[in-house]
């Protein structure tokens, strides 16, 4: 039987998942420098755990216990906060960070540097290999098997996965200053990233309320992911008919 036509949207989802998984690398090895604070998120706080010796959070002025009130004005009110605040980092441009400090407000100028060009740790180079093998492997299911809607879920999965991770410093700007075309062809690859986060949740929500307080929860909760992927792998395997 002959090979069917690739359908033209097909080539439109692998460009928009090609240039996000660009935007991470970029970001990753030339965006700015991490301000180096650990932080907790309890009752709309966040407080700082740590801040790292020599990062731009110490030599701004950060200290541990320090409670972020607002970053230029927006309020840090919880995880979310913090990484639509950082998303909008810019390398040399300054920010006002109102912090709570013994009961007293003060105000910290904080600027990031740009990071250094260097080869990655042998940890981070194993994620950046599996996720670049993820992203391949969904390429070659998805064009393999374009008119197959499990391999095609597969390899939405696989596709999702190389973009997971906590890429952000920097991140909307960088997006925002890319050709509108560009700009509006990555929402592609971020709504499907988005929705297979929200999958994954909702899955890890609804085993929690099932099984209870169980170490395995976050294996269960991809089960319907492993099982995707396997179909899809499979498929791909098989001769066609």
């Amino acid at each position: 039987m002959s090979r069917q036509h690739v359908p033209w949207w097909l080539y439109a989802v692998a460009a928009s998942f090609c240039g996000y998984f660009a935007l991470i690398v970029y970001v990753d090895f030339w965006g700015p420098t991490r301000v180096g604070i650990e932080a907790e998120y309890r009752d709309g706080r966040m407080v700082l755990r740590d801040v790292l010796p020599n990062s731009a959070g110490a030599r701004a002025g950060l200290r541990p216990d320090d409670r972020v009130v607002s970053v230029e004005g927006q309020r840090i009110q919880g995880g979310r906060d913090w990484v639509r605040v950082a998303s909008n980092f810019e390398v040399g441009i300054p920010r006002r960070f109102e912090i709570e400090r013994a009961n007293k407000n003060l105000e910290v100028v904080l600027t990031l540097g740009r990071r250094p060009l260097q080869w990655p740790d042998p940890a981070s180079l194993t994620l950046y290999a599996g996720r670049v093998i993820c992203l391949l492997l969904a390429f070659v299911v998805a064009f393999s098997r374009s008119h197959d809607s499990v391999a095609l879920l597969g390899s939405w999965l696989l596709a999702a996965i190389s973009t997971l991770g906590e890429s952000w410093y920097g991140f909307a700007v960088l997006w925002r200053h890319l050709p509108a075309p560009i700009g509006i062809l990555l929402w592609i690859a971020f709504s499907w990233r988005s929705y297979f986060l929200l999958f994954s949740r909702c899955s890890h929500a609804s085993c929690s309320a099932r099984v209870g307080p169980c170490l395995w929860h976050g294996h269960w909760a991809w089960l319907p992911c492993y099982q995707t992927s396997w179909k899809c792998i499979s498929r791909f395997m098989r001769p066609n008919m």
